[in-house]
């Protein structure tokens, strides 16, 4: 089965390498070649209502252009409070290898989807959550499914928003988490604070959008900018 993560439990910060970069939002196959060319590990499309929300046909076409690489970044479907025969219709008809699950899906639907492909699952977490108020809904999504199937994104809470508004994330609870989970790090991060982030938190990787886009479109200077 193709994992996420070698050792998804294991305390990341005593691990010497560098994060995997996820660049989502990827509307155009321009974007997601120079995100492949700059060194992105994986390429998000969004499949939910959204300003970035892309059609089955599209997707495909940008699945298709990333395969003729020697090495293409892992395709992400990103999907919120979707059906999973939706979801399995569309990772299959794209080809997609990962999903990345957006919404409010309970542990049992994410362990349920990991069994048929890597979960990436998304959670934000108010600022008045505790330390093991979260540690207890990680674990919750972790422990759905077999070691290695589900890898956590920690992203910004904002009431009634499910990603993508640019703010930051509690970084102070995300560095928590980090210690005893692998986390990939959203919200609000861009070419400025991403190195900061990433040594104040030591996360398995970081996942940014609204971050590399000028006017309303993927930069590539930014995205250049952001994975060095």
């Amino acid at each position: 089965m193709l994992e996420l993560s070698p050792s998804i439990n294991a305390p990341i910060h005593h691990v010497m390498r560098l994060p995997r970069i996820k660049i989502c939002g990827i509307m155009r196959e321009v974007d997601a070649l120079h995100a492949a060319a700059m060194g992105a590990d994986m390429v998000g499309m969004v499949f939910a209502p959204s300003r970035r929300q892309v059609s089955s046909e599209v997707a495909a076409r940008i699945v298709t252009c990333l395969s003729s690489l020697e090495q293409p970044p892992r395709t992400v479907g990103v999907f919120v409070n979707e059906s999973e025969h939706v979801i399995y219709a569309t990772a299959s008809s794209v080809g997609l290898d990962i999903i990345q699950l957006s919404g409010d899906e309970t542990p049992g639907q994410v362990g349920r989807i990991a069994q048929r492909f890597p979960v990436i699952k998304a959670l934000r977490f108010p600022d008045d959550t505790t330390v093991n108020e979260a540690l207890i809904v990680c674990e919750q999504h972790i422990s759905s499914a077999p070691k290695g199937r589900i890898q956590l994104l920690i992203d910004t809470y904002q009431q009634g928003s499910y990603g993508g508004t640019g703010e930051t994330a509690n970084w102070s609870l995300a560095a928590r988490l980090a210690e005893r989970y692998s986390i990939l790090l959203a919200g609000g991060l861009n070419p400025e604070n991403v190195a900061k982030a990433v040594s104040s938190i030591s996360p398995f990787g970081v996942d940014v959008s609204s971050g590399v886009e000028r006017n309303g479109q993927k930069d590539g200077d930014l995205i250049t900018g952001f994975i060095h």
